[in-house]
């Protein structure tokens, strides 16, 4: 399903860049506004850009010495209007004027840019004109121009962008500046729903922190020094000569720096990662589960690097196959890890071959995933068969061999999946991975005043080849064969077939790399620094991890969309209810399946 999913969003963005790539005809004959072209976006960017493109110009400037530097930049087209939006007379002005200019054809855009930041503090310092000062340009100031001239945007079934700011989502500052533009955003999203019906599309610009040549050391210093000065002795004292001078010091922009930091943060864990263990021809490590899959694949990588690897398999082809295809180095055992006593006599063989030095790794990669399916068509014993591999076997191995792990204050690498965070089948698969989960999160906090370093992978789908249409048949058909009559018709046989389906489905169209799964494994044996939680594969990373913390109901809703429907479903009963031909009917029905319902 998942990949359903990924062609779909895929799809999306796909159209959505071919729709924005479409651009308006007839530029040329079209008049957009921009308020604030003095300088920063309006000035430097947007009606130069804009004018060089061909489009009529229309630049409100607050001072004349803008609009005259912005006309020497610009071609004949482009026009200016001296405009304060705080003052209504400027604004009233300024919309005739622009009514002048575009006659009948209306105004194609207006832009919405002009605005202040100063003053910001601590709001204990500020009065409330300081927030006036600010609401009056960038909100009330917004509000005014867009009314003034909304008959014009109307005219020209035109476009409206007002532009806020990340601090429109996010306060991060005191003072009238994130008010005004929470406000900016409140404004644009109603008034874009009011105009969609006049054919008026609105848009928000939300920058984060551009350096425009307004917000530099010195105007920052000049505007809270004034703020400063004026606050009472008494709150002066409370905040401290100290207090203040970290703040002036505090570039509003700080969240750059925390980029930086996190920048910063992220080379060096890839520094710590790159670090490898020394020695490590001369360390110890047991893999369970090296018939095939991953622990094979792993086995052999290890063996290459000239670890010293046990590796333990569940048949003697298996380990014999494994052993033609390794150096001498590597040792094999038979075990069934849910026979307890062939985990003890493997603890055993262990301790024999490690003398004295402790076992570096253990890797507890045995398991399996069949039988799964609907719960109502298992038994506990289909439960108990999955659990004693994947997480009872686990258990007994890793409490086996803990003293030879702590011994060398070693590594232990347990592999979950992705279906130890989203259950996404019956069975006892997914009961025994989140358990392979909270053993692993304990067991990680019990050993870390040892130093032994416990890791979690927990790969997506990956075809291992163990999961074919054939061996999913061959599981799901007995289950299916046993099942009461009344059972079998309450699912259908097409649920059956498409239950099969979606199986196969979701082990075979995984990735074929299963490098990924085993470089995770790798570093987690090899590093020194390992991660606690690995998640190789991207249906891991973007759809189990981020759906394993959303709303239960949210992917409940997602996750029934592509599963089967029984025959007798709910929504089957609601349709045989709506299709009663009167109300004595009506209660038939409802009588019938109530009784069908209990007797099943």
């Amino acid at each position: 399903m998942w990949l359903y999913l990924a062609a779909l969003l895929g799809l999306y963005f796909l159209f959505r860049w071919y729709r924005e790539c479409l651009t308006v005809p007839n530029l040329h004959d079209k008049y957009v506004l921009i308020t604030g072209c003095d300088s920063g976006f309006g000035n430097l960017l947007l009606a130069r850009h804009l004018d060089k493109r061909g489009m009529r110009v229309l630049a409100a400037c607050l001072t004349q010495k803008g609009a005259e530097q912005l006309k020497e930049a610009t071609s004949e087209r482009l026009q200016t209007v001296i405009l304060d939006i705080a003052s209504s007379e400027s604004v009233a002005a300024m919309a005739q004027w622009v009514k002048q200019q575009v006659a009948d054809k209306g105004l194609w855009g207006l832009v919405n840019n002009a605005g202040v930041g100063f003053p910001f503090a601590p709001i204990e310092w500020l009065t409330k004109d300081d927030f006036a000062k600010v609401i009056n340009v960038n909100l009330l100031g917004t509000i005014d121009v867009t009314v003034s001239l909304l008959s014009l945007v109307r005219q020209a079934r035109g476009r409206i962008v007002n532009v806020s700011s990340a601090a429109g989502r996010l306060a991060i500052v005191g003072g009238g500046y994130c008010p005004s533009k929470y406000g900016v955003e409140a404004f644009s999203d109603s008034l874009r729903r009011e105009l969609s019906a006049f054919g008026v599309k609105v848009s928000i610009v939300e920058p984060c922190a551009f350096k425009t040549g307004n917000a530099t050391l010195p105007i920052v210093e000049q505007s809270l020094k004034g703020v400063w000065s004026r606050v009472p002795k008494e709150v002066k004292e409370i905040y401290g000569e100290q207090y203040f001078n970290i703040f002036k010091d505090l570039d509003p922009t700080m969240w750059l720096y925390l980029a930086a930091l996190l920048g910063l943060y992220l080379l060096f864990r890839w520094y710590r990662e790159c670090q490898t263990v020394p020695n490590l021809h001369d360390k110890y490590v047991l893999i369970t589960g090296c018939d095939s899959g991953f622990g094979n694949l792993l086995a052999r990588h290890l063996d290459q690097r000239g670890m010293r690897v046990l590796a333990a398999c569940l048949t003697q082809k298996g380990a014999e196959r494994l052993k033609e295809e390794t150096s001498v180095r590597l040792q094999t055992f038979i075990v069934d890890i849910t026979n307890s006593d062939r985990v003890a006599a493997m603890a055993q063989w262990t301790k024999q071959q490690l003398a004295d030095k402790g076992l570096w790794g253990l890797v507890n990669n045995a398991g399996v995933g069949f039988p799964m399916a609907p719960t109502e068509w298992l038994t506990k014993d289909d439960f108990a068969q999955v659990i004693n591999v994947n997480l009872l076997g686990t258990i007994d191995v890793t409490v086996n061999l803990l003293p030879l792990v702590r011994h060398a204050q070693g590594r232990i690498v347990n592999v979950s999946s992705g279906l130890g965070r989203i259950a996404l089948t019956g069975g006892g698969y997914c009961p025994s991975k989140y358990g392979v989960e909270a053993f692993s999160d304990s067991l990680r906090r019990d050993l870390q005043e040892f130093g032994v370093k416990v890791s979690i992978v927990e790969p997506g789908c990956f075809n291992t080849g163990v999961s074919t249409r054939p061996i999913v048949e061959r599981s799901l058909q007995p289950l299916w064969a046993r099942l009461p009559k009344e059972v079998k018709e309450s699912y259908g046989e097409q649920f059956f077939n498409i239950y099969c389906k979606n199986l196969v489905d979701l082990s075979t169209t995984g990735s074929n790399n299963l490098n990924l799964v085993v470089d995770a494994i790798q570093h987690g044996i090899t590093a020194v620094h390992p991660r606690t939680r690995y998640s190789p594969g991207w249906d891991c990373k973007f759809f189990y991890i981020p759906f394993s913390y959303f709303p239960s109901i949210l992917v409940d809703y997602v996750l029934a969309r592509s599963s089967p429907r029984p025959a007798m479903s709910s929504h089957t009963h609601l349709a045989s209810w709506e299709k009663a031909d009167s109300i004595v009917t009506c209660g038939q029905e409802c009588r019938r399946y109530y009784n069908s319902g209990r007797e099943q």
